[in-house]
This record gives structure tokens, sequence and C-alpha cells, in this order.
């Protein structure tokens, strides 16, 4: 069993907030619109959809409730393996599912992607020939057994202020572990505005919604989710 992992906690719910623009809790026409679609494409390959809405972890800001993955061992008890997604990922109708991309659970499934977290704070210079074998957005990220526990002793360490978030974390903990990286298909993490792709685009399985569109422009980014997923 596999199951496809959401956030959706506000950030009233942290007594001590990151200034961060808020992830899973940003406008909330992007946040229905991305679980109806993850809910659909979760129920077409018949995997679990799960939505979290309470803090676990309770550290600064919802994104890093998915720390609970490496934290909390009845996740990985219970499943094979956990999709982590942003709730901006939009899943379109005929992308694949994701878990048959590998069947390797000694790896970590990557999906490539070009914009970096370099400049965000962390001296990746300690692992520099990793950095480009391993680099990812941790929006899409695919978690098991493997994964947590070659990362497990420095994701402990989460609370150190040389991470700047958390996302610079995870990047840290698999390019520090000595955990193999098998590269899956970079469509299912295109990182674009969502005006700019149609339905049928060949080169996107899941689109990750840029964040100026949505704040400046959020009515024709409605009419574009409406259009392919339905009024919600």
């Amino acid at each position: 069993m596999r199951a496809i992992v959401q956030i959706d906690i506000p950030l009233s719910k942290y007594a001590v907030q990151d200034k961060r623009s808020p992830v899973p809790a940003m406008e909330d026409y992007v946040s229905k619109y991305s679980k109806k679609a993850v809910a659909g494409y979760a129920a077409k390959y018949a995997h679990e959809h799960i939505i979290i809405t309470e803090p676990v972890v309770n550290y600064n800001h919802p994104v890093w409730e998915r720390l609970d993955f490496w934290f909390n061992s009845e996740w990985l008890e219970k499943y094979e393996e956990v999709l982590y997604l942003d709730t901006d990922v939009f899943p379109l109708p005929d992308a694949p599912d994701i878990f048959t991309q590998s069947d390797n659970d000694a790896v970590y499934k990557r999906i490539p992607y070009i914009k970096n977290v370099l400049g965000r704070g962390l001296p990746f210079d300690e692992c520099p020939k990793r950095v480009s074998k391993v680099l990812f957005n941790a929006g899409v990220m695919l978690i098991n057994k493997s994964v947590v526990n070659a990362t497990l002793e420095t994701v402990r360490d989460y609370k150190n202020p040389r991470f700047a978030d958390d996302s610079v974390l995870l990047n840290y903990a698999i390019m520090k572990s000595n955990l193999p990286v098998e590269n899956i298909d970079k469509r299912f993490n295109v990182k674009l505005s969502p005006a700019h792709l149609t339905q049928e685009d060949p080169d996107v399985y899941f689109f990750h919604a840029m964040g100026l569109l949505k704040k400046n422009e959020p009515q024709r980014v409605e009419e574009f989710l409406e259009k392919i997923y339905g009024k919600v």
C-alpha cells in the first residue's frame, strides 16, 4: 500500500511563524484544486490520499510537518512508500502512476530539478560531488524506509539555524548520506505557471504552480484549473 500526503494547516496554528509565504495554506482556490486533482489521481491508481490538518512536528511553518515521515515510524510501517506533494502541485489527468517509475526501494528516487537551493545559506561544498546528482525540489518527494534510515540522523538536527528551511535540510540530508540516487522522469515536477500549460501538454505530468501569477492574476489561474478539473 502506498500513500500520497499533502499538508493543509493554517499558519495561525504555529506559535513561532516562519516569515516565508505559506506554501500549504496559500491562495485558497489553489489548495482546493490541488487537493481535488490529487484525490482523483490517488483514486485512479488505488493509492490512499491523506491530508494533514493539525501540527505534529509543530515547528515554525506547515512544511516542516513532512519531517513526521522521519520521526513517526508508523508511516512506513503502514505504507511501502509515501509521496509528499505541496498543495500547489497538480497531477494532470493523463499522468502515469509515479510509484511505478522505479521498483528499487534501496535508492532515493529523485525527480531532477533545474532550479537549485545553493543560494539559501547552506555550505553544500561539504559534499560537492553529490550536489548535481542529488539536488531536488522537496515539493514533490518520494520517501521510503531506505531514505529515512539513511538520513534520519541529519534530519533530527532540523532546528539547527544553518538550515534556512526544510527543503535545504532535506537536500543536505540526502547529499550527506551514502544513499544511491535514481532519477525518475522530470515531468513529475514541472514548476511553471498554470496559465502556460494545457491539459494535453506532453512535457508535464505534475505541474507545480509558480507563485507570482497565483498572487497577481488569480482569476486567470482559477479559470485554467476549472477547465481541467471542474469547479470546486
